[in-house]
C-alpha cells in the first residue's frame, strides 16, 4: 500500500513538473533535469503492475523488464549530464565528455537489448524480477552485469561531481537540489551492490533491501530534479519582487536623468504586470539606478551634505540605516535642484556613489535599503527643508 502511494505521488510530481517546465528544453543547463524527470515519470509509469502485465501479454515476452532497464539507463545518463553541468559552473560552452558519455550509454543499451533478445529467443529461464538462475552464466547474466556495471560507474561519477560541487553552489535552491541528488546517487550505488549480490544469491532480504533503496532513490531524484527545475521560476519571482520594491526609486531617477534608462519607465501597474525576464530586468534596473546616482551627485553641494548629515544624526540613525537615509535624501535634493534648473556644482563632484556592494547581491541589498528610505518622513522633511532654502534660479531677461 505504501509503495503504491509513493509511486502515485512520484507520478503526479514528475508529470506535473515535466508539463509545467517544458520550456526548460530551451536551456542547456535545465534540459538534463527535464529529461531526468521525463524518464523517471516513464519509469514509474512502467512500474504500475497493470501496465507491465498488459505490455507483457500484448508482446508475449517480458518486454516491460527491458523497457524499465533502458529507461533507468536513460535516467542516470541524464542525471550525469546535469551533474556535469553543475560541475561546469557558469561556463556555457559544450559539456565535456559528451561523446564518451553518450557512447557508453548507447553501447550499454545495445548490449542489454541484444542479450535480452537472445534470452527470449532461446527461452533462457529467469527467476522473479527477471533475475538469472543462481549458479548459471548466460545471456540474462550478461544483461544484468552490463546494466549494473553501467549504473555503478555512472552513478559513482555523478556522486563525485555532486558532492564536490555542493559547497560551491551559491543559490540555496540549487544547493538543496544538488544535495538531494548527491544523496540519491549515493543510494543507487549501494543499490547496485545489492543487485549484483542478488544476481548470484537467492537471499530474499537482498531483494527487499533493493526495493527500499530504489524507492528512496526515486523519491530523492524526483524531489531534487523538481527543485532544480523550478529554480528559474523561483528566481524570476524573487527578481520580480525586487523590481517592484525598487520601482519608486528607479522611476524618479529615470525621469530626472532620462538618458540612463534603456526604456522609458512605464506606470506602476504595467510594471507589476511585467513578470517575464525578471532577472534581466532586475540587472538592468540596478545598473540604471547606479548610473543615476553617478550623474545626480553633480547637483549636491557640501552645504547640502552637512544639513543632511545633521538631520540623519539628529534622528538617531546610525550604521547602514543612516547611510541609506543619507543617500535617499541627497538624491531627492539633487533631483529637485536639477528639475528647477540649478547648474551643476563648479567644483569636483562629491564622492557620494562609493557606497554599495562589491557584487550583485550586496548591491541589491544596498539599493533596496535606499529605496526603503526613499519616502521615509525623515528623508522627506530634510529634503523639503533644504529645497525650500535654496536661492531661486534667476530667469533670463528679468
Amino acid at each position: 500500500m505504501i509503495e503504491q502511494v509513493i509511486r502515485l505521488g512520484l507520478l503526479v510530481l514528475c508529470w506535473t513538473v515535466v508539463v509545467v517546465r517544458i520550456s526548460a528544453l530551451r536551456s542547456p543547463r535545465q534540459r538534463p533535469v527535464w529529461f531526468t524527470l521525463l524518464t523517471l515519470g516513464l519509469g514509474v509509469t512502467m512500474l504500475q503492475s497493470g501496465l507491465s502485465r498488459a505490455l507483457n501479454r500484448l508482446t508475449g515476452i517480458p518486454l516491460s523488464s527491458l523497457v524499465s532497464g533502458l529507461l533507468a539507463v536513460s535516467l542516470v545518463t541524464a542525471l550525469l549530464a546535469f551533474a556535469v553541468r553543475v560541475w561546469q559552473g557558469t561556463d556555457t560552452g559544450p559539456a565535456p565528455w559528451q561523446r564518451l558519455r553518450m557512447g557508453y550509454a548507447l553501447a550499454t543499451a545495445v548490449v542489454m537489448s541484444v542479450s535480452f533478445a537472445f534470452t527470449v529467443m532461446h527461452d533462457v529461464p529467469a527467476r522473479d524480477r527477471f533475475l538469472p538462475p543462481v549458479g548459471t552464466f548466460n545471456a540474462l547474466t550478461v544483461y544484468w552485469l552490463t546494466y549494473l556495471s553501467y549504473m555503478f560507474v555512472v552513478n559513482v561519477w555523478a556522486t563525485v561531481l555532486f558532492w564536490r560541487e555542493l559547497p560551491r553552489v551559491r543559490s540555496w535552491l540549487v544547493r538543496t537540489a544538488v544535495l538531494l541528488l548527491a544523496l540519491a546517487t549515493t543510494v543507487i550505488v549501494v543499490y547496485s551492490g545489492t543487485r549484483v549480490a542478488a544476481v548470484f544469491s537467492t537471499t530474499p532480504e537482498l531483494i527487499r533491501l533493493g526495493l527500499l533503496l530504489s524507492s528512496t532513490y526515486f523519491v530523492l531524484v524526483a524531489l531534487g530534479c523538481s527543485v532544480a527545475a523550478i529554480e528559474p521560476l523561483a528566481q524570476g519571482a524573487v527578481s520580480w519582487w525586487h523590481c517592484t520594491k525598487l520601482y519608486p526609486l528607479w522611476r524618479n531617477l529615470c525621469h530626472a536623468v532620462p538618458h540612463v534608462a534603456l526604456q522609458k519607465p512605464r506606470g506602476w501597474f504595467l510594471d507589476v504586470l511585467a513578470v517575464r525576464n525578471g532577472q534581466l530586468r532586475l540587472h538592468r534596473r540596478l545598473i540604471e539606478i547606479r548610473d543615476g546616482l553617478l550623474v545626480l551627485r553633480d547637483w549636491v553641494t557640501p552645504a547640502d551634505l552637512e544639513r543632511i548629515d545633521a538631520a540623519v544624526t539628529g534622528a538617531g540613525l546610525n550604521g547602514d540605516g543612516a547611510e541609506s537615509a543619507r543617500t535617499a535624501c541627497w538624491l531627492q535634493v539633487a533631483i529637485h535642484a536639477k528639475q528647477v534648473g540649478n547648474p551643476r556644482i563648479a567644483t569636483e563632484p562629491l564622492d557620494l556613489a562609493r557606497h554599495g556592494g562589491s557584487d550583485a547581491d550586496s548591491e541589491l541589498r544596498w539599493l533596496r535599503a535606499v529605496a526603503k528610505e526613499w519616502r521615509s518622513p525623515i528623508v522627506l522633511r530634510c529634503a523639503e527643508a533644504i529645497n525650500a532654502e535654496r536661492p531661486p534660479v534667476p530667469v533670463l531677461g528679468s
